[in-house]
This record gives structure tokens, sequence and C-alpha cells, in this order.
């Protein structure tokens, strides 16, 4: 596993797959600002559609991404702008909507103060790259991302998938997806570099059973929190793992139980951290967003500078009006002209479907994981392990 076998992928992935080379100073979304805090990221029709849906298809819009999760999961997806906006979290219900939490970040920094330094979000727009230092490849099930540009002194590639598997059936329904970031010095001089990954709990987030333009987005944060929160479940060596619980006032068997977790495997050089609770939004305190402490302002704005957070494990239970996150990162020394990797997974074990008047199944992986959340752990560690080999 290295840059020129991932670039290899990539190459063969833009010849015989899908590929999108915006080269358009539009951004692709619009952002608004809510009086509660929220960040709203909508489509802007203004940015030219790299394709044309079918006549009569389901229309995501021009920058759908392919959906990952596992066969029967929870799946979700990331667009071709790098925002994950799809969500078929409950079966049977499919909606399109950005959301700002759900995000990854990158930061560098030279030991020379004279040398380059930068914060983005990996993502086109204001917030992270220009079209024109960013290409995207999908084969099913794989998609990348590469990153780069005379102002980067590196180049990022990005491969994502879930393990869809041809003849792997105990896998392709595991309900995970993995990142794998590829990264390559361009400069004479070494660079510190951080990655990080910030999640929202989107635990009991119900949506109506309607179609995605009828519900007409900013369907979350939603006023079902109640009872999520978020802990480190284990961290030992490079790996770590956090956690996203959810604690209903009635506990019982629905599609929206379960527990999510996020996981990194940094291998040798890299430092890992976490953060386990912030809030996805913002108060109204008088205080600039990142002096709020343990909201996403805060934690973003000590990533930008540190390039790492601040190994936190405060937890609490939110209220039904009170969204949090979570976040993961991992920091290196990039030495000139070297090269290095980092993994990121998304557990999604929620180990029930739910269909007509509230009859639910068990899905396809409980039958080696079992359906009490108990091995949510083992499985993200299972993921981490496999994903070279898949």
């Amino acid at each position: 596993m290295g840059w020129d076998e991932a670039y290899d992928r990539y190459t063969r992935a833009r010849e015989y797959g899908f590929s999108h080379s915006p080269q358009t100073p539009v951004d692709p979304y619009l952002c608004s600002q809510s009086s509660h805090g929220v960040r709203y990221i909508e489509a802007n029709p203004a940015y030219p559609a790299p394709y044309i849906a079918k006549e009569g298809s389901h229309d995501d819009g021009p920058l759908a991404g392919p959906f990952m999760g596992g066969i029967g999961g929870a799946n979700f997806s990331r667009d071709l702008a790098g925002y994950f906006s799809g969500w078929q979290l409950q079966q049977g219900v499919h909606h399109h909507e950005a959301l700002d939490p759900a995000f990854f970040m990158l930061r560098w920094s030279s030991p020379d103060p004279r040398g380059p330094r930068g914060y983005r979000r990996l993502q086109i727009g204001t917030k992270g790259f220009p079209g024109a230092e960013y290409d995207y490849a999908a084969l099913f099930p794989t998609a990348y991302e590469r990153y780069g540009g005379p102002a980067l002194p590196f180049e990022l590639l990005l491969e994502y998938y879930s393990p869809t598997i041809p003849h792997n059936y105990a896998d392709s329904c595991l309900p995970l997806c993995c990142f794998n970031f590829y990264l390559r010095s361009s400069c004479d001089e070494a660079l510190e570099l951080s990655i990080g990954l910030s999640w929202p709990n989107l635990l009991g987030w119900r949506l109506p059973f309607l179609a995605t333009e009828t519900r007409r987005g900013r369907q979350w944060p939603s006023q079902q929190n109640a009872g999520n929160s978020a802990a480190l479940a284990h961290r030992q060596g490079h790996r770590c793992h956090l956690a996203q619980t959810r604690v209903a006032a009635v506990p019982r068997d629905e599609d929206l139980s379960g527990s999510v977790l996020l996981s990194i495997d940094g291998g040798e050089g890299w430092e890992t951290s976490y953060k386990a609770c912030y809030r996805a939004n913002q108060v109204s305190t008088g205080l600039a967003d990142e002096d709020q402490a343990y909201t996403l302002a805060h934690m973003e704005a000590g990533f930008r500078r540190e390039g790492r957070v601040d190994d936190d494990c405060t937890g609490w239970t939110a209220h039904w009006h009170e969204p949090i996150a979570s976040a993961l990162a991992g920091r290196c020394l990039l030495e000139p002209s070297g090269q290095n990797q980092l993994l990121f997974a998304i557990t999604m074990d929620r180990p029930f479907a739910a269909f007509g008047m509230g009859r639910s199944w068990r899905k396809a992986y409980t039958e080696r994981w079992g359906s009490d959340c108990g091995r949510s752990l083992a499985l993200a560690e299972y993921g981490l392990s496999s994903n070279a080999a898949w």
C-alpha cells in the first residue's frame, strides 16, 4: 500500500469510470447562517453541471456521489465537491442535504516561519480548495479525490470505499467505510502535516416518509438529539476509536438505535488525537465563534492552530435541541520528497431495519457480529485490519 499503487488505481478509475475536473471559479454550494448558529449549505444553481441525470430518474443534482456503508447498511455519500450530502440512514428514506459539521480538514506548516503553511477543508469552495486544484474519479465501489497545485507543497490522494467484494457476502454487508489518505511531498523541506475528521452524531435523526424535494432540505439539525453522546472507545498505539451512542427514553430495538465508531489508524510516525464531544453549532453568547469552548468553531480553530485536537474525553448527554459532533486527527512529519499514508474509518453499527407498520428485522451483518452492538469495537478493528487486503 503506497502512493504509486493508489495513483495507478486512481488513473484506472479516470480511464474506465467517471471523472470530474472542475475548472470554474464558481463555488458548488452557497452557505447561510441561521440565528441559531447553524450553517446551512445549499446547491449553487450557477455551478456548471458535470452531468445531467436521465429524464424521469431520481435526481440529487449534478454533484451526487456513490453511496457508502455496505449492502443493507446505513448508507451515506460524499459528493463530487467533497461534501457529505447523501443520507439513507433509514431503509426506504432517502435525503439529500450537505451537512456543515461533516468534513475532513487539512493543515500543513513548515518549521521555517517563512515557509509554506495553510489550512483548508477537503472540499471545493470558500473554506476549501479552488476547483483548479482538485480532480475527482469514481469506479464503483471506489471513489478518489486528488488535491494539488502550485500553491500546495505536497499532493494528496483520498481513496474511499465500502468493501463491496464479489463472492464475499460476509464483508460486503459490513456497515463501514474506509478513507485512505496518501501524501507525497513536492518541496525540498520537511512539513508538519495534519488531517482531521469532524462527524455529527446522527443517531435518532428520523425523517418523514416524503421525497427529498418535498422536504426541501434543512432537515438537520432537528429536534431529535436527546440522549446522544460520545466517548473514547479504545486507544492503543497508533489506533484510536470514538464511539457515538444514544440513550433512548424508552429503550427498544429500532432502526435508528445503535452506535457509530469513528476510527483512525496512523501507523508509524503519526500522532493521533481526539475530541469526544462538542456542539455542532454555535451559541449566541457574545463571544467570537472560535472562543466558545466545546463548539464546532472552537474545535476547528484549535486544529487550524495546532494541527491536532485536544485529547478531550469530556462527554455529556445531549438535550433535544443540542446537536453534537466528534473529531479525530492525525499529525506527522512529511520528509522532503517523502510519502506517507493515513486511514480513517466510519462504522455504523445500527443493527435493525424497519419497514411497514414498525416491524423490524436484523441486518445481514448481525449474523456474524450480533445485534446488541456489543462487538462494535471489534467490527471497527476488523475494518482497519482488513483495509489493505480489501
